[in-house]
């Protein structure tokens, strides 16, 4: 019999805490080896840095985490259904995967990454808590107010970096995934209608100013690469604008 993407994958955390490697975890289980192939950094960086959280911590930030996880998979389950039996089956296995990684890493870890930036080890596991957050989220007006909150946390980030006095390759790193998140709203606004579009465009309007501004400081730098990405990005953020009827 077959075995899951998460029972591999648990095997797998286990071979690697015992000092085997990615390659030789992707050689025992062949078909599993493209979710693997993703997955298993983040469980090398996790099993690196993971550090045994205060118990009563732990226990709250469990149940807190596995409450979100399981509300978030009940609304999402009921909505494959609706699709057809098989409709469940369909993007679950590596979000999941991913949740397990999380929970299996301890969730000091989890908390620990929340104010990282892209230079961190520890961004990774940001990444994926957010991608698994976007994953269950339902609907355009749901859709695009996820990537709104993406934006403005990319902004929140660019900020701090900026303050830290990162290197450009962490401030354009930043500065793309705003603007993605940006244009990702924009593109599921579009798909909304009445009360919630208008809602969802009286949030997007003032976000992109911010954003604009931000990066109207770096298409003046003298760095040609940088100037050259932020006027893009710039040129981005108008088309997106323009197109929410500004």
């Amino acid at each position: 019999m077959s075995q899951s993407i998460e029972e591999v994958l648990e095997q797998c955390r286990q071979r690697l805490a015992r000092g085997e490697t990615i390659d030789s975890c992707l050689a025992a289980y062949p078909t599993h080896a493209a979710e693997l192939t993703r997955l298993l950094p983040i469980v090398t960086r996790a099993q690196a840095l993971a550090t045994d959280p205060n118990p009563a911590f732990s226990a709250r930030a469990r149940q807190r985490f596995a409450s979100r996880v399981a509300t978030a998979r009940a609304d999402r389950q009921r909505a494959a259904w609706s699709r057809g039996p098989l409709g469940f089956l369909q993007n679950l296995l590596v979000p999941l995967a991913v949740v397990l990684v999380l929970l299996l890493s301890g969730f000091g870890l989890v908390e620990a990454s929340q104010n990282t930036l892209p230079d961190s080890p520890l961004y990774t596991v940001k990444q994926a808590q957010e991608n698994v957050a976007q994953v269950f989220t339902r609907g355009a007006d749901g859709k695009a107010a996820y990537h709104l909150r993406t934006a403005n946390r990319r902004l929140q980030e660019l900020q701090t970096a900026e303050q830290l006095r990162k290197g450009p390759a962490v401030l354009l790193t930043l500065a793309v995934g705003m603007v993605q998140a940006s244009n990702a709203a924009t593109v599921q606004i579009a798909q909304t209608s009445g009360p919630s579009h208008d809602q969802l465009v009286a949030s997007a309007r003032p976000l992109f100013d911010r954003e604009r501004r931000t990066l109207e400081r770096y298409s003046r730098s003298r760095v040609p690469a940088v100037a050259a990405e932020a006027n893009r990005l710039i040129g981005q953020l108008n088309a997106d604008d323009r197109s929410l009827g500004r």
